[in-house]
C-alpha cells in the first residue's frame, strides 16, 4: 500500500509541470502571444530558479521585467530571433535609451548591465521538443509502473496465507486440490 501511495505521489508531482501556468503576458494579439510563448520557452529566468521563462511565477522577480521587454520588444516588431539573441548575447547600447526596457531601468537596475552585454549560453533553455529520448523514457517508465501493478496484483493470488504445502501422507486427490485451488483463476469465470 506503502509503495502505490509513493507511485501515486511521484505520478501527481511529476505531472504537475505539465499543467503549470504559462508566462503572463499583455499581448492581445494570438499571432504575438504564440511567438512570446515560444520565446519564453527557450530563455531560461536568472533568479535561479533553474525554470523557462515560461514556467517562472515567483513574486518579486527579474522574470515579470524580462517578460515585458519580450512584450515591448514583440510589439515594436521584433523578430523572435532578435529578443532570444538580444537576451543572450546581449541588446547592447539601445538598453539605456529605448522604451522597452523601461521597467528594467526602473524596478530592476541591477540588471540594465546584463541585458546591455547578454546573460550567455547557460541561459538559453532546451525544452523536451528538443529531447524526445526524455519523453519516451517517461513514458516507459509510466507504462512499466502500470504493468507492475497489474503484475503484482496477478501475482497476489499466491500470498502466503493461501500457500499451503501438502504433507507427505496427503492423497492425490487431496493434492489435486490444493494445486487446484492455488492455481484455479476465479476471476476469469
Amino acid at each position: 500500500m506503502l509503495k502505490m501511495r509513493l507511485f501515486l505521489f511521484a505520478m501527481f508531482f511529476s505531472l504537475t509541470n505539465l499543467f503549470a501556468q504559462s508566462a503572463h503576458s499583455n499581448l492581445k494579439d494570438p499571432e504575438l502571444a504564440k511567438k512570446f510563448k515560444h520565446i519564453s520557452e527557450e530563455i531560461m529566468c536568472v533568479c535561479g530558479c533553474n525554470e523557462p521563462l515560461e514556467y517562472c511565477n515567483h513574486i518579486r522577480c527579474i522574470a515579470w521585467g524580462i517578460r515585458d521587454v519580450i512584450d515591448q520588444n514583440l510589439l515594436a516588431g521584433k523578430s523572435e530571433e532578435f529578443i532570444i539573441n538580444g537576451f543572450i548575447y546581449g541588446f547592447g547600447n539601445a538598453v539605456h535609451t529605448d522604451p522597452s526596457f523601461a521597467l528594467i531601468r526602473e524596478k530592476y537596475p541591477e540588471y540594465v548591465k546584463k541585458f546591455q552585454t547578454g546573460f550567455g549560453e547557460r541561459y538559453r533553455s532546451y525544452p523536451f521538443k528538443h529531447n524526445p529520448e526524455i519523453i519516451i523514457l517517461v513514458i516507459i517508465l509510466i507504462f512499466g509502473g502500470i504493468a507492475g501493478i497489474f503484475i503484482k496484483g496477478k501475482f497476489k493470488k499466491l500470498d502466503a496465507a493461501k500457500i499451503q504445502k501438502p504433507s507427505r501422507k496427503s492423497s492425490d486427490s487431496e493434492k489435486e486440490k490444493l494445486y487446484k485451488s492455488l492455481y484455479d483463476d476465479k476471476d476469469d469465470k
